[in-house]
């Protein structure tokens, strides 16, 4: 998908200052060692395979929307974007508390059933997160569309057509908020969309 080589393209300019490739495919760029010892700038993971997507919608109880789906199967098993700055949600594979389990995305799963915002409808399916508020991304499973709502409320904040102008125009956006090794430029302007 063209838009994946538009991901590559910002994130992996990064990776001049250093990458480490773990053994399941997990790709760390960046070391941020301004934020703690082991941190990274970005997190990407391996992509899942069908069998795991199916077992993620079983435990959400609901089919992802295909944007996401393709995500999730031909890039990556969630995202994190200047230091969790924008976190995508993906399926958390293993529960070991060795220091490579650690490397995972957050639980696309926690935000779908058990941490869910009381007003969500059934078409809205939980699929990140910014740090900076907290507020919450979902798509609707009907329309495609993605939007940012606060932690405890589904009304929009912002709104895009589809997940891959979302993905591409935050990606452009926060890397405009960052050095080039990725460091906030200052750290008192917000990092949610206006």
């Amino acid at each position: 998908m063209k838009y994946f080589s538009e991901i590559d393209e910002i994130l992996l300019k990064y990776a001049v200052f250093g990458k480490k490739e773990l053994a399941d495919g997990t790709l760390l760029i960046a070391p941020a060692k301004f934020v703690a010892p082991e941190a990274w700038v970005h997190q990407i993971y391996p992509p899942l395979n069908e069998d795991e997507i199916k077992i993620l919608e079983e435990q959400i109880a609901g089919l992802i929307p295909n944007s996401y789906v393709i995500f999730l199967k031909e890039y990556s098993n969630g995202i994190n974007i200047f230091n969790d700055v924008l976190a995508l949600f993906g399926y958390r594979k293993r529960r070991g508390r060795g220091i490579d389990d650690v490397w995972q995305p957050y639980s696309m799963i926690i935000p779908n059933t058990i941490e869910r915002i009381k007003n969500a409808t059934d078409e809205m399916i939980f699929i990140g997160s910014y740090s900076w508020d907290g507020s919450k991304i979902y798509i609707n499973r009907n329309t495609e569309k993605v939007y940012r709502c606060l932690r405890g409320d589904i009304t929009p904040l912002n709104e895009w057509d589809c997940f891959e102008q979302m993905i591409v125009t935050e990606i452009k956006r926060l890397s405009k908020l960052h050095t080039n090794e990725g460091k906030r430029l200052d750290r008192s302007i917000p990092t949610i969309p206006s």
